[in-house]
């Protein structure tokens, strides 16, 4: 046979099989969308208007659906059914359903909560990169003050306690990585970031600073989401970056915890872009799947404007 020939008949195999393969798609997708809509319309049926219970519903038919799967392909349910094309295209349909049937995912807290930006009081320790990292945020905030504290911990308890409405911490340094101390800060005082700023330090070093906030809220230009995850299985949290950008998310980066911050249990941070992004496909899959996570955040990123030294010991108002 020469090589043309041979080269034609591979080409023709080639197309038969690919649109084998596009059949086999379009039957699994189909299969999955009547799965969710079925489950979907129980809820209807059920009046289960509330969306943790609906999540428990909606979490308790699947591991049913993956127990009879189990039983029924006993070599194929697990790569079948824990997938990751299984669980996004699940949860999108189901999504999709309630939403036909007049049911709302509610957003996340704080999602659709505006940050006040008047009048606004800032605590934090002050050294030469948070003094730079202040300054810059003024730029943003032309109208804010300063509250020096003697520690991070005091910069937390200043929010926490109600006495100012924001704290600057530095979360993370190209040269050492998450600011494990701070970060143990914010979840004790139960914080919220709702801005961050990467500031250029000595030589190629850049230090992360954020603006937290006592309570899950956001500006009017916030675009981007943080995420903590709290899941013993690595192989299960390598699905989420993939989940988020079929919802139309823009995957930035993931990081993981140190056990110690939560209890001894592994969790993970992952940041996203809200830009055009589906909330309430992210949320319901979520539920579904990950249900110990919390929202870290809901920023906007701050672009450096102009690096500002000052060094005046009479602009400070200082604090305990």
């Amino acid at each position: 046979m020469d090589r043309a020939k041979a080269e034609k008949i591979i080409m023709q195999n080639l197309e038969e099989a690919y649109h084998a393969r596009s059949r086999k798609t379009l039957m699994f997708d189909a299969q999955i969308k009547e799965l969710s809509y079925m489950i979907a319309k129980e809820i209807s049926d059920d009046q289960l208007d509330d969306f943790e219970s609906m999540s428990e519903h909606l979490r308790k038919r699947y591991n049913d659906i993956v127990s009879s799967a189990r039983k029924i392909l006993p070599d194929e349910a697990d790569s079948l059914l824990l997938g990751p094309d299984f669980k996004i295209s699940f949860s999108a349909y189901a999504c999709e359903e309630l939403a036909s049937l007049g049911i709302t995912i509610p957003y996340f807290d704080g999602f659709d909560e505006l940050m006040s930006e008047d009048d606004l009081r800032i605590a934090y320790f002050s050294n030469r990169s948070a003094d730079e990292a202040y300054f810059e945020f003024l730029h943003r905030f032309p109208g804010a003050s300063q509250l020096i504290c003697d520690s991070i911990a005091a910069a937390c308890e200043e929010v926490s306690y109600g006495r100012c409405e924001l704290c600057m911490l530095p979360i993370y340094s190209s040269a050492d990585g998450m600011m494990q101390n701070v970060y143990r800060q914010t979840i004790k005082h139960g914080l919220s970031m709702v801005m961050y700023i990467d500031m250029p330090a000595d030589r190629d070093i850049s230090v992360r600073f954020g603006l937290f906030a006592p309570s899950p809220c956001k500006t009017e230009k916030a675009d981007t989401m943080i995420l903590t995850v709290v899941s013993e299985e690595c192989g299960e949290i390598a699905q989420l970056p993939r989940a988020l950008m079929s919802y139309g998310a823009e995957f930035e980066n993931i990081n993981s915890l140190p056990p110690a911050l939560h209890d001894g249990s592994r969790a993970w941070e992952l940041t996203f872009s809200l830009k055009n992004a589906d909330i309430s496909k992210i949320h319901l899959f979520l539920q579904i799947y990950f249900p110990r996570f919390e929202i870290s955040g809901i920023c906007e990123r701050f672009d450096p404007q102009k690096i500002t030294r000052r060094n005046t010991e009479d602009q400070w108002t200082y604090g305990r």
